[in-house]
Protein backbone atom coordinates (compact mmCIF):
# COMPACT_ATOMS: atom_id res chain seq x y z
CA UNK A 1 0.00 0.00 0.00
CA UNK A 2 2.82 2.32 0.49
CA UNK A 3 4.20 1.90 -3.03
CA UNK A 4 0.44 2.62 -4.08
CA UNK A 5 0.22 5.76 -2.03
CA UNK A 6 4.12 7.06 -3.46
CA UNK A 7 2.85 6.31 -6.77
CA UNK A 8 -0.83 8.00 -6.43
CA UNK A 9 1.05 10.91 -5.31
CA UNK A 10 3.49 11.18 -7.87
CA UNK A 11 0.81 10.82 -10.41
CA UNK A 12 -1.88 13.32 -8.82
CA UNK A 13 0.67 15.86 -7.54
CA UNK A 14 -1.25 16.22 -4.29
CA UNK A 15 -0.68 13.97 -0.88
CA UNK A 16 -4.34 14.53 -0.28
CA UNK A 17 -5.73 13.53 -3.16
CA UNK A 18 -3.65 10.48 -3.35
CA UNK A 19 -4.65 9.85 0.35
CA UNK A 20 -8.34 9.80 -0.59
CA UNK A 21 -8.01 7.95 -4.16
CA UNK A 22 -6.24 5.05 -1.90
CA UNK A 23 -9.01 5.02 0.64
CA UNK A 24 -11.54 5.43 -2.10
CA UNK A 25 -10.27 2.42 -3.87
CA UNK A 26 -10.20 0.13 -0.20
CA UNK A 27 -13.53 0.87 0.43
CA UNK A 28 -15.05 0.07 -3.07
CA UNK A 29 -13.12 -3.41 -3.19
CA UNK A 30 -12.43 -4.58 0.40
CA UNK A 31 -10.30 -7.81 0.56
CA UNK A 32 -13.41 -10.03 0.73
CA UNK A 33 -14.24 -9.49 -2.86
CA UNK A 34 -10.91 -11.30 -3.65
CA UNK A 35 -11.72 -14.03 -1.80
CA UNK A 36 -15.14 -14.56 -2.98
CA UNK A 37 -17.23 -13.18 -0.16
CA UNK A 38 -20.26 -10.58 -1.13
CA UNK A 39 -19.10 -7.03 -0.85
CA UNK A 40 -20.50 -5.51 2.38
CA UNK A 41 -20.42 -2.24 4.22
CA UNK A 42 -19.46 -3.29 7.53
CA UNK A 43 -16.04 -4.63 5.42
CA UNK A 44 -16.18 -1.61 3.27
CA UNK A 45 -15.96 0.65 6.73
CA UNK A 46 -12.97 -1.11 8.30
CA UNK A 47 -11.13 -0.77 4.88
CA UNK A 48 -11.57 3.07 5.49
CA UNK A 49 -10.61 3.24 8.89
CA UNK A 50 -7.73 0.83 7.85
CA UNK A 51 -6.74 2.69 5.31
CA UNK A 52 -6.98 6.27 7.06
CA UNK A 53 -5.11 5.07 10.08
CA UNK A 54 -2.19 3.93 7.62
CA UNK A 55 -2.21 6.70 6.17
CA UNK A 56 -2.33 8.83 9.46
CA UNK A 57 0.60 7.00 10.83
CA UNK A 58 2.67 7.08 7.49
CA UNK A 59 2.05 10.75 7.30
CA UNK A 60 2.45 11.86 11.09
CA UNK A 61 5.43 9.46 12.16
CA UNK A 62 6.82 7.61 9.32
CA UNK A 63 7.47 4.25 7.76
CA UNK A 64 9.43 2.84 10.59
CA UNK A 65 6.04 3.36 13.03
CA UNK A 66 4.02 2.02 9.67
CA UNK A 67 6.31 -1.34 10.00
CA UNK A 68 6.42 -1.72 13.97
CA UNK A 69 2.69 -1.61 13.27
CA UNK A 70 2.42 -4.17 10.64
CA UNK A 71 4.83 -6.19 13.05
CA UNK A 72 2.75 -6.09 16.16
CA UNK A 73 -0.58 -6.14 14.09
CA UNK A 74 0.61 -9.92 12.69
CA UNK A 75 1.69 -11.02 15.89
CA UNK A 76 -1.45 -10.02 17.29
CA UNK A 77 -3.54 -11.64 14.81
CA UNK A 78 -1.89 -14.74 13.92
CA UNK A 79 -0.03 -16.23 16.90
CA UNK A 80 -2.77 -14.95 19.86
CA UNK A 81 -5.74 -16.68 21.50
CA UNK A 82 -8.22 -16.35 24.09
CA UNK A 83 -9.25 -19.65 24.68
CA UNK A 84 -6.93 -20.27 27.68
CA UNK A 85 -7.97 -23.65 27.76
CA UNK A 86 -5.99 -24.84 24.29
CA UNK A 87 -2.54 -26.72 23.97
CA UNK A 88 -0.97 -23.34 22.39
CA UNK A 89 -2.39 -20.90 25.47
CA UNK A 90 1.26 -20.80 26.93
CA UNK A 91 2.78 -19.47 23.40
CA UNK A 92 0.20 -16.74 23.16
CA UNK A 93 1.28 -15.56 26.68
CA UNK A 94 4.53 -16.09 25.59
CA UNK A 95 3.82 -13.55 22.22
CA UNK A 96 2.60 -11.60 23.93
CA UNK A 97 4.50 -10.89 26.96
CA UNK A 98 7.24 -10.62 24.32
CA UNK A 99 5.18 -7.55 22.42
CA UNK A 100 4.61 -6.25 25.80
CA UNK A 101 8.47 -5.76 26.37
CA UNK A 102 9.25 -4.54 22.82
CA UNK A 103 6.30 -1.97 23.51
CA UNK A 104 7.50 -1.02 27.07
CA UNK A 105 11.39 -0.52 25.78
CA UNK A 106 9.69 1.72 22.72
CA UNK A 107 8.09 4.32 24.69
CA UNK A 108 10.88 4.29 27.45
CA UNK A 109 12.87 5.01 25.20
CA UNK A 110 10.40 7.59 23.13
CA UNK A 111 10.32 9.46 26.10
CA UNK A 112 14.04 9.82 26.43
CA UNK A 113 14.44 10.24 30.12
CA UNK A 114 11.36 12.53 30.55
CA UNK A 115 8.95 12.08 33.29
CA UNK A 116 6.09 10.63 32.84
CA UNK A 117 3.50 12.84 34.88
CA UNK A 118 5.23 16.48 34.96
CA UNK A 119 6.79 18.45 33.01
CA UNK A 120 9.80 18.46 34.41
CA UNK A 121 12.66 16.13 32.85
CA UNK A 122 14.41 13.80 35.33
CA UNK A 123 18.27 14.90 34.85
CA UNK A 124 17.15 18.45 35.71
Amino acid sequence: MSLVFFLLRALLRAEWLAGAVLVLALAIAPSGLTSGQEWSWIAAVFAVVGGVTFLLVLMRVGLLALISVGFFQHFLESMLTTDFSAWYADNSLFVLLVLAVLASFAFRTAIAGQSLFSGARLDG
